[in-house]
């Protein structure tokens, strides 16, 4: 639902942007990464979104997508979509490229990894079409999806995927950790949520699968074969589980006038919900060992 929103709002923003700009010198693709490309938001995500232009950014071209790309950017941040840390916006003119340019970047993370580059280019590789021409989109997408089943960029990003692991002893037990205020808690996000979808990337793009979204990549590497029946219907209820704590953490965070976090304190937690928490992350560490298995047989 919320992710449903921020691409009306981005829809309608562009819309804007165009009344006041003038027609736009040439078709382009407005692009989400990360959690809105993948559908699965939350009330404290950030912007995460390029263009992708039918002609080289230079000249008129570069000027027009400039100002589109602030207008819209600065338009979410005021409707509360939190602007970029790191800068991964359209705002941002390495981010404002024609076909040639992001295929080139693509390529670029692909042929000739380095596991600092593919920390920092992973989200890229979740993206989605907003607004804008479908066909420029679709020509990106094939390409990249025609470029990543290479062993060695797969086992970088698989590499990658296992630095992090569930917060779980060999006793299972909860291994809390402090955030910036002192406080502890399980981090459902970073140990959680994201490994799963950093897991399921990796599956995804060797099989050469289009979707994005975790639940649905899930889905049709089941009807592949690329992945057990039983392993993807685990990481899948192990995704919602999380999911619902972290949505019901928020909420309560908001209710309570807290800044919203990721850090639960599994105290607060019925023994049954302690307990399926539990199963989760040994969902995610059993995921991580077949991911090692599978692409890293030589670590």
């Amino acid at each position: 639902m919320i992710t449903t929103i921020t691409d009306a709002l981005t829809q309608r923003l562009i819309k804007l942007a165009q009344l006041e700009l003038g027609e736009p010198p040439c078709i382009f693709s407005w692009l989400a990464f990360g959690s809105q490309g993948r559908m699965d938001q939350s009330v404290n995500a950030d912007q995460d979104n390029a263009l992708l232009l039918e002609k080289e950014p230079v000249g008129a071209v570069a000027d027009y997508f400039a100002a589109l790309g602030d207008f819209v950017c600065q338009g979410l941040a005021r409707c509360g979509i939190m602007l970029c840390p790191g800068n991964i916006m359209a705002s941002n003119s390495a981010l404002r490229l024609s076909l040639k340019g992001w295929s080139g970047q693509f390529a670029k993370w692909i042929s000739t990894p380095t596991p600092d580059a593919l920390l920092k280019s992973s989200i890229f590789f979740d993206l989605r079409l907003i607004d804008g021409s479908k066909g420029l989109f679709n020509a990106l997408q094939q390409d990249i999806l025609a470029r990543t089943n290479q062993p060695l960029f797969l086992r970088l990003l698989a590499q990658n995927t296992l630095q992090r692991t569930a917060p779980l002893s060999f006793l299972k037990n909860f291994i809390l950790e402090h955030d910036g205020k002192h406080k502890k808690g399980l981090d459902l996000k970073k140990r959680g949520i994201s490994l799963i979808t950093d897991i399921v990337r990796v599956y995804a793009l060797s099989a050469g699968i289009s979707e994005v979204n975790t639940r649905q990549r899930l889905v049709q590497l089941a009807a592949s074969h690329i992945m057990d029946n039983r392993d993807t219907q685990n990481l899948s209820d192990a995704f919602d589980v999380l999911a619902q704590l972290r949505w019901d953490k928020h909420q309560h965070d908001l209710i309570q006038g807290h800044d919203v976090s990721n850090l639960l304190d599994p105290a607060v937690l019925s023994g049954l919900q302690r307990h399926q928490l539990k199963d989760c992350f040994a969902v995610i560490n059993a995921a991580q060992s077949s991911l090692k298995l599978r692409f890293c047989r030589d670590i």
